[in-house]
């Protein structure tokens, strides 16, 4: 997710983590080399979960496991599209093309490198309508 972020070349568009783990400092180091720092945001945890969603205009999970995603169904209730990987329950949330974007995991884009889609046009990406259960 943050080599794609990466590449956009849009001072605008702001980066924002919520949560913590082991990958931290390898991920603040990569912020720092990149000098992407004033617009990659590592809030850490959170309990305001709710009003960071709302404040957002996507939701990204860059999963390479997922069981039953329970972050999505909240970015979902919230009304945002969602880019997600095609991993554990994802897709059975997500419809690529109408609730967001599904793109394969890191591990499938390795074996498959020549048939990836770039991210970019994915963080531009907004839902004209809030989303509703079918």
């Amino acid at each position: 997710m943050l080599e794609a972020f990466a590449t956009l070349d849009d001072p605008r568009a702001h980066l924002v983590m919520l949560g913590e783990g082991t990958l931290r400092d390898e991920l603040a180091a990569y912020i720092r080399e990149r000098r992407l720092e004033r617009r990659v945001h590592l809030l850490g945890k959170r309990s305001e979960v709710k009003e960071c969603l709302a404040a957002a205009d996507v939701f990204v999970l860059s999963s390479n496991w997922e069981g039953n995603p329970l972050a999505v169904m909240e970015a979902m209730a919230a009304g945002l599209p969602v880019i997600g990987t095609t991993v554990g329950g994802v897709p059975e949330l997500v419809e690529s093309g109408q609730q967001g974007i599904l793109v394969p995991c890191l591990r499938l884009r390795r074996r498959s490198r020549g048939r990836r889609r770039p991210m970019r046009p994915c963080i531009y990406f907004r839902s004209p309508e809030p989303f509703a259960p079918r």
